[in-house]
């Protein structure tokens, strides 16, 4: 009994579901069973979906012949998905989200988390920059290994979890 209410309380972070389907309708069909399968299981093991911003919300993309009809079956004008979800809850549609400390696009464009990553750098870099990588009184051995710790762990941390990272996208970090 007392592990029940433990349950009652307990939350799945970071989970990804990818859908794909070969039409856009096929796609519009698919999103609803989805999400009744994802809310099934969540229930079945007392988790709870948080539809807070920033928590679960979906990136919807829609491509090829009848697109535009098949994204609006599916998504309200309020940019919430029409699907039937527990306690009346909305889950929204974005157009990137930020997952595991990456940005995912609906395109698939890594330039918003270059972006992002390069703006993370500089703001590790730019308060030592002065003082300490142009200081002659630390020798180069020490300023390349605060770099590779301050600047280019926090530039490249959790690339890693990158599906493919393309010429492009290195282009645009290496700049």
């Amino acid at each position: 009994r007392g592990l029940g209410d433990v349950y009652k309380r307990q939350y799945v972070d970071d989970e990804v579901f990818f859908l794909m389907a070969d039409t856009p309708a096929g796609l519009a069909s698919a999103i609803p069973t989805a999400f009744d399968i994802i809310q099934r299981v969540f229930q079945r093991y007392h988790l709870q979906l948080n539809f807070a911003a920033g928590k679960t919300e979906a990136i919807v993309r829609f491509a090829g012949k009848g697109a535009h009809p098949a994204r609006a079956s599916i998504v309200h004008a309020d940019s919430t998905l029409k699907v039937a979800l527990a306690g009346g809850a909305k889950c929204r549609v974005v157009h990137q989200y930020k997952h595991v400390g990456s940005i995912v696009t609906g395109s698939g464009s890594p330039k918003a988390d270059a972006r992002a990553r390069i703006g993370k750098a500089k703001a590790a870099f730019n308060p030592f920059a002065r003082r300490l990588f142009k200081s002659h009184e630390v020798g180069i051995k020490q300023r390349l290994q605060l770099f590779e710790a301050m600047v280019m762990s926090t530039l490249l941390y959790g690339v890693d979890s990158w599906v493919s990272v393309s010429q492009v996208a290195l282009g645009h970090l290496e700049q």
